[in-house]
């Protein structure tokens, strides 16, 4: 396949809209968390303890995703991630002061993080997810 046939091809930028929508969504999270915690009320150094919990949780969620991609494939691996995100950001609208919330935001937010670290090796456009196939 030539880069002109690339460029003219549906498949091809359906994966860069994936690529490009995922990273609008869950990249800001990975420099804005503290930030986020802080503005609706948590102590800075509270805030510090849970970003370096992100940190942890992301090394887990990473080895995690590539233990499902080895057992179930990539497909699989995406509907885990996309679903951790999708809890993640709704656990977001439940932080209201309690430090079990933000505890649990935090290790959401880092199991399903490797979708952006990791986007290129699992999005990739012989496994695109399923709704770039129609």
């Amino acid at each position: 396949m030539t880069f002109a046939e690339t460029l003219r091809s549906k498949r091809y930028w359906r994966l860069i809209i994936t690529v490009l929508s995922v990273g609008i969504m869950i990249g800001p999270i990975n420099n804005h968390l503290p930030s986020f915690l802080i503005s609706i009320g948590y102590d800075p150094i509270f805030t510090a303890v849970v970003f370096s919990l992100f940190g942890g949780a992301l090394i887990v969620g990473k080895l995690l995703a590539g233990a499902i991609i080895d057992r179930f494939g990539i497909i699989a691996t995406n509907w885990y991630l996309f679903i951790m995100w999708g809890l993640a950001l709704a656990s977001a609208f439940l932080v209201d002061g309690s430090q079990a919330k933000a505890y649990l935001l935090t290790i959401l937010i880092g199991l399903g993080n490797p979708i952006l670290v990791k986007i290129f090796s699992t999005l990739t456009p012989y496994d695109i997810p399923w709704w770039c196939h129609r």
